[in-house]
């Protein structure tokens, strides 16, 4: 079912279809009685209001289309001969002998576990996870349908799934994938449990269906589209019905796999049988990063300062630093910046680093002998990271270097999430992201430099910049010094 959508003029609220049962029972050998169902195409609706739900269409059976009858007894699957799409469809199959009570799902095959009881029903089913770009539509593997017999005798169709509708930004693009702020479970193995009521004439109390995810963990909080989407043009996503507490991100990629990312942080939620539109989502700069902040150390002696070194301490770490290090009494710039690269579940997020950087270079240009990629050691508080306080490592700062020191996904700009720790994959590619954005903020100051790039950490950044190493020849890294703590 649902190929393409047609509109109407007509306005409903829920996905809606009817069935007619005409047949006169004959009762073979095997204790079966034949039975047909005229099928009613389906209908959607939405006002047309953003964030809410907009005008009808009519969804047409398709050739091939199989229903489950439920008859009391079994699950029996109903087919239908038709050749064409068709707003009406007669499905023929046969029931156990006496039955009297039917519910119906569609599509068959992917509904199983079905329970009926006394004013409820339930069923188990998947909604995909990666689907199929249909214009102004969507995929027909993604729809799940549910039917219940009323007082009128008929079986009444309702969509136990929601719609997420959009028009496409401008381009062409290979995918489209939507996550929710607060990580919504939107598809993946679960339940549906509906409200029947016997005595209404479709057979429904008037209650949505609502959706209990069986996956673990993050299974289930995305939804990919992929295909051919064209900018401008309108396309659907199915998902379990859902409340979007944080409101929710989607995610273009085009052929060459850049990524362009659209938020909304404005809560919305959406029934089964209904269609939130987004409209068209305004794309997020593609700018490769952002200076949010810039600040000043005047010497080493406020690195002592800052890590609360005094006495015999303080000297000894300054005369080591000083014996290392050039040009100690000469003020260091820090820049703080944010850029974007992928969380450990896939989704663009903006991230946080720092630069160190020579005062004198940052503002008058010039060069920097060389790039530094440098991973934190193991931190517990948010006022720990890099942008928040001094990494140790910014001292080669002094040593004409460009130190970048990422704060890690779960610190700084990402502070509400829980922290990636040790998360190998996910680590590299947030640091090699905010090395290219690094890469960009020298360009853009005109500060050349001289040599290459070395990659280097400290306790859990010796984890992180051995995690780094498989990008090394993509990202022109030279050199690595893993340490441990």
């Amino acid at each position: 079912m649902k190929t393409k959508l047609f509109p109407l003029i007509a306005a409903a609220l829920l996905f809606a279809g009817c069935a007619t049962d005409n047949f006169e029972p004959e009762v073979p050998s095997d204790g079966l009685v034949e039975m047909s169902f005229t099928a009613g195409s389906a209908v959607v609706s939405e006002p047309e209001v953003k964030t809410q739900f907009g005008a009808g269409y009519n969804v047409y059976w398709t050739p091939g289309d199989v229903i489950a009858v439920h008859d009391g007894y079994m699950v029996r699957p109903f087919t239908t001969d038709i050749t064409a799409p068709a707003a009406q469809a007669v499905f023929r199959g046969k029931v156990s002998q006496g039955a009297t009570s039917f519910v119906a799902m569609y599509p068959y095959g992917s509904v199983t576990d079905i329970s009926v009881g006394t004013g409820t029903a339930s069923f188990s089913a998947t909604i995909p996870a990666v689907q199929t770009a249909v214009e102004a539509s969507f995929d027909p593997a993604a729809d799940i349908a549910f039917a219940c017999r009323g007082t009128d005798g008929k079986l009444h169709f309702h969509n136990t799934i929601a719609l997420l509708k959009f028009i496409a930004p401008a381009g062409s693009w290979k995918s489209v994938t939507i996550v929710g702020q607060d990580d919504e479970i939107v598809c993946g193995d679960g339940r549906f449990s509906v409200t029947t009521d016997a005595s209404k004439p479709d057979g429904f109390s008037g209650g949505s269906a609502s959706f209990t995810t069986t996956g673990s963990g993050y299974d289930g909080d995305r939804v990919t589209l992929s295909g051919d989407i064209q900018g401008g043009r309108t396309y659907y996503i199915a998902i379990a019905p859902t409340t979007f507490q944080k409101g929710l991100t989607l995610t273009f990629a085009d052929a060459d796999g850049k990524l362009r990312v659209a938020r909304s942080d404005k809560p919305g939620s959406v029934d089964a049988g209904k269609v939130l539109n987004l409209g068209t989502p305004p794309l997020l700069s593609a700018d490769p990063y952002k200076i949010t902040s810039e600040s000043d150390l005047s010497s080493l002696s406020d690195v002592m300062a800052a890590f609360g070194l005094t006495g015999f301490t303080a000297i000894m770490a300054q005369t080591m630093l000083s014996s290392y290090l050039s040009g100690t009494d000469q003020p260091l710039r820090m820049v703080n910046f944010t850029y974007t690269s992928l969380d450990p579940y896939g989704v663009p997020d903006t991230f946080s680093a720092r630069m160190f950087i020579r005062k004198s270079t940052w503002t008058s240009g010039g060069s920097v002998s060389d790039m530094v990629l440098a991973g934190h050691y193991t931190i517990g508080k948010a006022d720990e990271c890099p942008t928040e306080a001094f990494d140790i490592h910014g001292a080669l700062g002094w040593k004409d270097m460009a130190v970048i020191a990422p704060d890690y996904y779960g610190f700084g700009s990402t502070s509400k999430a829980a922290q990636a720790y040790l998360m190998r994959d996910a680590t590299a590619v947030e640091c090699l992201d905010a090395m290219v954005a690094g890469q960009a903020i020298l360009k853009d100051k005109d500060i050349s430099v001289t040599n290459g790039a070395y990659n280097i950490g400290y306790s859990q950044g010796g984890h992180t910049a051995i995690a780094v190493l498989r990008y090394l020849a993509e990202h022109r890294m030279t050199s690595t010094a893993p340490t441990t703590g």
